[in-house]
């Protein structure tokens, strides 16, 4: 069975490319309008721009995002497509 969320989905495009990057990676996909997530967070839990923001969308809402050290240094993030 699939762990991904119903909601989410790992973007196709990546599937034939290392599709962890670093956090500066990911975060160029979020200028461009992506969402992106680790794979260690929960299903769910999204990185994108909110009102000009860096924000964090989980099940609770929508928060602004404080980027730890081990978020910088992670090399596990992933650009996800939201399934409307």
């Amino acid at each position: 069975m699939d762990s991904v969320s119903p909601a989410l989905k790992i973007n196709d495009k990546r599937k034939t490319q290392s599709m962890n990057k670093f956090f500066l990676q990911a975060l160029q996909e979020v200028i461009n309008g992506k969402q992106i997530t680790r794979v260690s967070w929960p299903n769910g839990e999204t990185v994108l721009l909110h009102n000009g923001f860096l924000s964090i969308k989980k099940e609770g809402g929508m928060h602004t995002l404080l980027v730890s050290e081990s978020d910088l240094k992670g090399a596990d993030w992933i650009v996800v497509d939201t399934v409307n």
